[in-house]
């Protein structure tokens, strides 16, 4: 399922997308004050990757394994 942009990624690529976003906010937060322009983008851009995770199959089934009332049946 895994498409060239803007349709739907795979659950791999999401989920490396999202670790590599994290790295970025931590390195952003460990560089930057809290609430600078670069830690402010960091944020947005890990906000949107696990949004992005969430989306696909492996993210659909962990967010109903911890969050069940946020996943419609």
């Amino acid at each position: 399922m895994c498409r060239e942009y803007p349709g739907p990624r795979c659950s791999n690529h999401a989920r490396v997308t999202m670790d590599k976003a994290l790295k970025d906010l931590e390195e952003a937060q460990a560089l930057h004050p809290a609430g600078s322009l670069e830690v402010k983008i960091a944020e947005r851009a890990h906000h949107e990757a696990v949004e992005n995770y969430r989306a696909t199959p492996d993210g659909l089934a962990e967010l109903a394994s911890t969050s069940p009332e946020l996943v419609e049946k």
